[in-house]
């Protein structure tokens, strides 16, 4: 069983990307496992992946089957966490041994392995046995979100405002193109931090996914400067 208390900092920053295969599902494809041992988050190529708890990092494979290029962190309480499937090149910011904080930037999610397309397959196991994560992840363990960089870990900062133009509503969408799903919306008039621009420089990133700044010749949302 895992530990009492147990929080799981969600391995995405924003922790809004859709969930496309959860824990236990498709047993049929998964047999000796008896269904998914993990939770797939479907992201763009290249999406920051971030530890979900302090640890060492024990692993960073480079492997065309399975998780693909990966890299597993150990941590307290007999407790491993995998990132698979991710990117072709340059993929891992860590190497075997280095010791890493929740939320420090492991890699560069991608498409390797058997994968059926882009994504994340985040796991969880205690001892050599998987467990479904959700119910434990968190998007904040109680103090500011940070990144890693290097050794450095920083606190990410809002870079502006902005106010939602589009009446009534504005699609989030997963990446910075109308190519991502839907995975939320905001109201006109709404305020929301920026915290990163993608795409090109009418897209940009808020706490619960990418907003385009401009569409079509129409504005839909300004920045706030006061």
């Amino acid at each position: 069983m895992p530990p009492v208390g147990l929080k799981l900092l969600h391995p995405l920053k924003p922790p809004t990307y859709p969930t496309t295969q959860n824990f236990g599902e498709n047993p049929n494809w998964y047999p000796l496992t008896h269904g998914h041992n993990g939770i797939d988050y479907g992201v763009p190529l290249r999406t920051s992946i971030f530890a979900t708890l302090p640890g060492t990092v024990i692993r960073v494979i480079g492997d065309n089957s399975g998780y693909g290029n990966h890299v597993r962190v150990s941590h307290a309480d007999n407790l491993t966490s995998i990132y698979g499937h991710m990117d072709e090149h340059n993929w891992s910011s860590v190497h075997e041994g280095d010791q890493v904080v929740a939320g420090q930037e492991l890699g560069l999610s991608g498409n390797t392995g058997h994968s059926s397309g882009p994504h994340l397959h985040f796991e969880v196991r205690e001892g050599t046995i998987a467990f479904d994560p959700l119910p434990f992840i968190v998007t904040s363990l109680g103090g500011p979100v940070v990144i890693g960089q290097g050794d450095t870990v920083v606190v990410q900062k809002p870079l502006f405002k902005v106010r939602i133009l589009a009446n009534p509503t504005i699609n989030v969408r997963s990446g910075p193109s109308i190519v991502y799903p839907k995975i939320n919306s905001m109201n006109m008039a709404e305020l929301a931090d920026v915290l990163e621009l993608g795409g090109t420089e009418i897209w940009v990133r808020t706490p619960k996914g990418f907003i385009a700044l401009r569409y079509n010749g129409d504005n839909l949302a300004e920045i706030v400067t006061e």
